[in-house]
């Protein structure tokens, strides 16, 4: 999990990239908390990271809509991947995670 984080490092410092990190168990990414423009450990500070993101998505959607194909990269205009996709990582997330609350069955969760 932290390679990727090494290596994108430069880009992190320099604005390049901005990381958002959703640890529920407030173990995994707390180590590294300092690297994270967005972090959240509770279910509602998760939400509302998620809820940034994918306002900031879309207003670069909105923004680039009709004027450019690609995407120019640059700190101002970071982009962030397909929102489907996206959902099918947040529901695959959610049935990991909700597998070992007691009386959750994560095959019902869909």
């Amino acid at each position: 999990m932290w390679c990727p984080l090494v290596s994108i490092a430069p880009a992190v410092r320099d604005g390049w990239v901005r990381v958002s990190g959703i640890d529920p168990k407030g173990m995994e990414l707390a180590y590294g908390r300092g690297i994270f423009y967005h972090y959240a450990v509770t279910g509602t500070d998760a939400l509302t990271v998620l809820d940034e993101l994918i306002g900031a998505m879309n207003a670069r959607k909105a923004a680039f809509a009709g004027w450019v194909r690609s995407v120019p990269i640059s700190p101002e205009t970071y982009m962030h991947g397909d929102l489907e996709a996206d959902r099918e990582v947040a529901h695959a997330l959610a049935s990991v995670i909700l597998a070992g609350l007691p009386g959750v069955d994560a095959d019902e969760q869909g």
